[in-house]
């Protein structure tokens, strides 16, 4: 624990006007062969805001974590770890091969539903 003046925390961080507290910290390695019942996947997704909230739904919905293509926003981004409100430390998004991914899953009997924003409306 240190504490630091405000003009050296306000260089350390990323925001203009940052809460009055910053970690450091070693991201974990998940297993990559742990069994997965609920999992979303996500391809090309670039907003870091949507990434945390869909983390934060992730969570919520109690699936066993978010894996990103590797064309997605950094799974680091800061602000992607603002928008997870802390759940970014309980279940880090997953950055991978996304379609190799899904295959492995799907050959481990893992059933893969997928959406898509331009087809049809099934509602």
């Amino acid at each position: 624990l240190y504490i630091v003046p405000s003009q050296i925390l306000g260089r350390l961080v990323t925001t203009d006007t940052p809460v009055q507290v910053a970690a450091i910290g070693k991201r974990r390695e998940l297993s990559r062969n742990r069994m997965i019942s609920l999992a979303v996947a996500a391809e090309r997704l670039q907003s870091p805001g949507n990434a945390g909230t869909l983390l934060r739904s992730c969570v919520g919905a109690g699936a066993d974590g978010l894996w990103l293509s590797h064309d997605s926003v950094d799974s680091t981004h800061p602000k992607l770890l603002r928008a997870a409100s802390g759940q970014w430390f309980r279940s880090p998004p997953e950055s991978v091969d996304l379609q190799a991914w899904l295959r492995s899953q799907q050959s481990q009997g893992v059933q893969v539903l997928a959406a898509d924003m331009d087809g049809p409306c099934y509602w």
